[in-house]
């Protein structure tokens, strides 16, 4: 197909594209399935050129060997720095060994994480990831997933090699720089080293239950564009950071759309005033009946306010959060330069409202980066005393027999049995009413049950 087939406006169709198969000297096969190629016309010939977004090959393995991946990127990424690395370096005195912080790693419950970086000659780092058991199948992106969400850098992959199933997969990409980000990382790792690994799997936990090959769980959607904020206008930045609240209040939170019946009765009675009208023309009619249906959905700020009374968002960053995204999203946002200072303050607040969000979606409880208090504190999420007793919970959980749970049933008594032996005070009732944390958490260590049913009870 030819660029004069093509029309504007239009997505570009498949048959535009060729697949692309090349052997390198070493007889390594690497290809592209999709690649756009450009003609070039001299006295000579023709030349054939094509930029690829990627190469990849891959090639079977005989002995056993674990599920690994292996990421690099040519940036550094704000992993914690646990351990290091002495050099030998010459200088007019002979040579002198230094030992730098250079590499962090972990173990969690699936995985032995590393990271290593390097900014001598050029700026790079590693993330590898050691599997203790199977990985599902797209495991590399939910790990970029996980990357980018615990860094809040957009980072890409120049070089990927994982091995799964047999197969060692390995892929070259060109550099696409990330944008310099205007929001920081939701734990400041280096003071939090083990909190950011766990951070880091709760995210991939929850990312490989809700997304599938290439594709981003829409969690990382939503939260994904804060992460891109570089270069926006102040207007701009402030109605991007309002919608996102929107679109993680959107899904995962079923257990707060539930409306007040006396509002509908109230609502169908007014409608129902309406329609006796006989005054008023039918289009005005359909116009008052159409705001008064608005009222019987639930807004992101009646969830807002719901989780408020539980405790899980104060009230400060509600407020703010109003006012952002009103004045942006109508188009009133006028910031006066004396108050450029609290215009910002807003803008943090509304990021760590994000942030709790997303914790409460991906069950993380635990410190994280305050970014709506002067100085950037670090604080606990819901609070510090809660933290340590849901930590518990999990635990008690996590020993559960739990592999031949036959019925919902069960399931959710284990979970109540141990809620009640942490929080003898607490009104679990209430807690399983809401998109709790605690259910959240409580849920992952059970199996396979979902929040909306644990917040059923059934």
């Amino acid at each position: 197909m030819d660029d004069q087939q093509l029309v504007s406006g239009e997505i570009i169709p498949d048959s535009y594209f060729y697949r692309l198969q090349a052997i390198s000297l070493d007889g390594t096969a690497w290809g592209n399935p999709k690649v756009a190629i450009g003609l070039e016309f001299d006295a000579t010939g023709t030349l054939v050129t094509f930029e690829p977004d990627f190469l990849s090959t891959l090639r079977p393995i005989t002995e056993a060997s674990q599920t690994v991946a292996n990421f690099v990127f040519l940036e550094t990424l704000p992993f914690p720095l646990t351990h290091g690395t002495n050099t030998i370096e010459k200088g007019l005195d002979g040579e002198q060994s230094r030992w730098k912080r250079d590499q962090g790693e972990a173990r969690t419950a699936r995985m032995h994480l590393k990271y290593r970086e390097w900014k001598e000659k050029t700026t790079h780092s590693q993330v590898t990831a050691i599997f203790f058991d199977t990985a599902p199948l797209g495991f590399e992106h939910r790990l970029l997933e996980a990357i980018r969400f615990s860094t809040a850098v957009p980072a890409s992959w120049v070089m990927l090699e994982y091995v799964q199933d047999g197969l060692v997969h390995f892929e070259l990409s060109p550099y696409r720089p990330a944008l310099n980000h205007l929001v920081d990382e939701p734990l400041q790792a280096r003071e939090n080293a083990l909190d950011f690994f766990r951070l880091f799997d709760s995210y991939y936990v929850h990312s490989s239950e809700n997304a599938k090959g290439e594709e981003f769980s829409q969690l990382s959607v939503a939260i994904g564009a804060l992460f891109n904020l570089k270069g926006l206008a102040i207007g701009e930045i402030s109605l991007v950071i309002g919608v996102t609240i929107e679109a993680l209040l959107k899904e995962g939170f079923s257990e707060l759309e539930e409306i007040d019946p006396e509002i509908i009765v109230e609502v169908e009675v007014v409608e129902d005033v309406i329609n006796s009208l006989t005054t008023i023309r039918e289009k005005s009619r359909g116009r008052m009946k159409g705001s008064m249906s608005g009222i019987k959905s639930i807004r992101a700020r009646d969830k807002l306010e719901k989780l408020q009374k539980l405790g899980l968002v104060n009230q400060m960053e509600l407020q703010h959060w109003k006012k952002l995204r009103n004045t942006s999203a109508h188009g009133s946002l006028r910031i006066d330069p004396q108050k450029w200072q609290q215009h910002l303050q807003r803008i943090f607040a509304v990021t760590t409202l994000a942030y709790k969000l997303t914790f409460l979606r991906i069950g993380y409880f635990g410190p994280y980066t305050d970014y709506g208090s002067p100085g950037w504190p670090t604080a606990w999420f819901p609070t510090k005393d809660d933290a340590q007793k849901l930590s518990r919970v999990t635990e008690e959980l996590a020993q559960l027999p739990v592999a031949d749970v036959k019925g919902k049933l069960y399931a959710w008594k284990a979970v109540e049995t141990a809620l009640r032996n942490t929080f003898p005070e607490g009104d679990v009732g209430a807690l399983r009413a809401s998109a709790s944390l605690v259910l959240l958490a409580a849920m992952r260590k059970v199996g396979t049950l979902r929040l909306a049913e644990l917040g059923s009870g059934n």
